[in-house]
């Protein structure tokens, strides 16, 4: 089978030679290998991630992905394109494969994006394709302010409350996510002094007894606050909203039921619905204005817990609790009454959250690569593996496996390091794909992998081999640098190990030379068959740390250089006469020193024709 691939024209000498001296002619035959589409276009990855911040303008690079066909003409001459829903907010090249935005991207919008990316070759008649993943994340920029759910918050709290009692829970929301999106709180103004904020939790407490005044016709007293939210992001973004805070009689507050309960342990992994605890509360004030709704007053993080407005029942959210982020979590409830305005009670509930194996062990790094010299004895360090598991204790203590069982290798549980077992040998695997596994001491365990590849470096530990036994025939009189033979010679090494030199260890009267690098054998001196007709030299292969030796036999073919020589200059016979008329009257010798076919053979004749005389062209007898 023609590799149409690896040349399109392939060219052929055609020698002639017959006769002697021999004749030589040469011709050209160009034979073109027409290309059939009998492979598909390949990309450089088996699938794409890109990662492009926000708010770019249009027309920045997303990324350029390239696919290469082994084919050619139409057959190789790629078009990409792209498949997937909201493909009008990027913009491909069909010809390049370059992809670019369209429309300025907004992460709070679509955060991802997956498409699927296809490379197709122009064939006429049976076009070939290929499809890989493309998934595109849109990176965050700051550019959302903090938002508090109303610019102004009234509440009404018990004459006399006393300091660390629970004023307000402050919330304002981030719509970017990160850094970007995490809230610290601050209170500001004249009255600022008396309260105090939780930073990470927004809850408002008082710092003092606030009470009204003893005197005075108007008993209401009001302390004004602005509350700020600041994000944490490179450039912090902040909100702000006023809270007026009035004190009312304690006696016409709500009143909690004894509540047996206000701590609770649970594991991160409940249930979601999962019920916590039942409050219940009353109101002194009677008719539908005493009637109680229930509410989360502040220090829900992430809205950890919900409850029922008319029940009282307080549940857990669907992964709301998170030991990795918070083991404890200070939720205050509120019981409201149905007047205007509304006064409220609160109570806390306290939540220890307690450590579930809900995380995988993640490997500092999906692919690693090592270099390891071949033929090294064991145990030689491959390279160190690490993971880390967000739980604790067991959950989160790791231990390191081999996925496959390897006889070449072994790793420490405990520290992750990779060892080799044995001698590797280059020759026989170049390299060896390894999955390494991080197994936590959880119930269920759970595991995360990396892939290691390990390249195995070549050692200078094989000799070069010659291809085969070189002979070779050349004519006498050949001239001087004239191409004679071609030494070839293979190495199992790769490099500059493999490369080998050639030198002539035997080259009786230097008749040849060999070019070092090449191989190529040519004539250095004048050759005539009849002093020798046969060199047996001896050919070097050297790579540096190794050397091959082989014979090269030479033949010289003989040329008709030589005029046949009688054994004497002179000939002198003597016979009687009146002899009948076909008498024997002496023989002429003659030897030729081209000694091989027809030029050796020798054939008599007179210079002069005679009426007397006549020679037996084979034999030189005269008659």
């Amino acid at each position: 089978m023609l590799p149409f691939n690896y040349r399109m024209r392939v060219g052929m000498g055609i020698k002639t030679s017959l006769g002697s001296p021999p004749l030589t002619g040469t011709g050209t035959v160009r034979v073109l290998v027409q290309d059939i589409n009998d492979h598909n276009p390949e990309f450089e990855r088996q699938s794409y991630q890109a990662t492009i911040a926000e708010n770019q303008p249009i027309g920045t690079r997303v990324l350029w992905p390239k696919a290469t066909d082994r084919d050619a003409g139409l057959n190789a001459k790629i078009r990409y394109t792209l498949l997937g829903e909201h493909l009008s907010r990027f913009r491909l090249d069909p010809s390049s494969g370059e992809i670019t935005t369209a429309v300025v991207l907004d992460r709070e919008d679509m955060p991802i994006y997956h498409f699927t990316l296809m490379a197709q070759d122009s064939s006429t008649t049976e076009p070939r394709a290929t499809l890989v993943n493309l998934t595109i994340n849109v990176q965050d920029v700051n550019d959302n302010s903090p938002a508090f759910g109303a610019p102004t918050f009234h509440v009404n709290v018990p004459d006399r409350i006393k300091p660390g009692q629970f004023v307000f829970g402050a919330k304002a929301i981030d719509r970017d996510e990160g850094v970007n999106a995490r809230l610290l709180y601050s209170i500001v103004g004249t009255d600022a002094s008396k309260f105090h904020i939780n930073e990470h939790t927004g809850v408002i407490e008082a710092t003092t007894e606030l009470s009204t005044p003893l005197s005075g016709t108007n008993n209401d007293r009001v302390f004004r606050l602005a509350i700020v939210a600041k994000d944490q992001g490179y450039e912090p973004r902040s909100a702000t909203c006023d809270l007026a805070i009035s004190l009312r009689s304690a006696h016409l507050f709500p009143v909690f039921s004894y509540t047996s309960e206000t701590q609770f342990v649970l594991p991160e992994d409940i249930a979601d619905g999962k019920m916590v605890t039942k409050l219940a509360a009353t109101s002194p004030k009677k008719g539908t204005v005493g009637t109680i709704r229930y509410a989360i007053a502040g220090g829900n993080i992430d809205d950890a817990l919900r409850i029922d407005a008319n029940t009282g029942e307080v549940a857990v959210n669907r992964n709301g609790l998170d030991y990795e982020r918070h083991q404890q979590y200070e939720v205050w409830i509120e019981a409201a009454d149905s007047d205007r305005p509304s006064l409220r009670s609160v109570l806390q509930l306290i939540i220890n959250v307690t450590d579930a194996n809900d995380n995988t062990p993640v490997m500092d790094r999906l692919v690693y690569t090592a270099e390891v010299l071949e033929e090294e004895s064991p145990s030689q360090l491959v390279t160190k593996v690490s993971a880390s598991d967000a739980d604790s204790e067991e959950n989160g203590q790791i231990t390191y496996r081999l996925r496959d069982d390897f006889e070449s290798f072994e790793i420490n549980t405990d520290t992750g390091e990779i060892y080799t077992t044995t001698r590797l040998d280059r020759e026989d695997i170049a390299q060896y794909t390894l999955i390494v596994e991080a197994v936590d001491q959880g119930v269920p365990q759970l595991t995360g992998s990396a892939t290691v590849l390990v390249n195995v470096l070549d050692k200078n530990d094989n000799p070069p081999k010659f291809t085969r036994l070189f002979s070779v025939n050349v004519t006498e009189n050949a001239e001087i640098g004239q191409f004679v033979i071609k030494i070839t010679s293979s190495d199992s090494d790769i490099g500059i190990n493999a490369n080998a030199t050639y030198i002539f260890t035997e080259n009786l009267g230097s008749k040849f030379s060999i070019d070092s690098t090449t191989g190529n054998v040519t004539v250095a001196g004048h050759l005539d068959r009849e002093q020798q007709d046969e060199y047996i030299l001896k050919v070097a292969a050297v790579d540096g740390a190794w050397r091959t030796e082989t014979p090269l036999t030479i033949t010289i073919q003989d040329q008709n250089d030589n005029a046949p020589e009688f054994e004497h200059s002179y000939y002198s016979f003597n016979f009687r006469e009146l002899q009948k008329a076909i008498t024997f009257v002496g023989q002429v010798i003659a030897t030729d020193r081209d000694k091989q076919g027809p030029n050796s053979v020798i054939s008599y004749s007179l210079q002069q024709p005679s009426d007397l005389f006549t020679i037996d062209p084979a034999t030189g007898e005269i008659f």
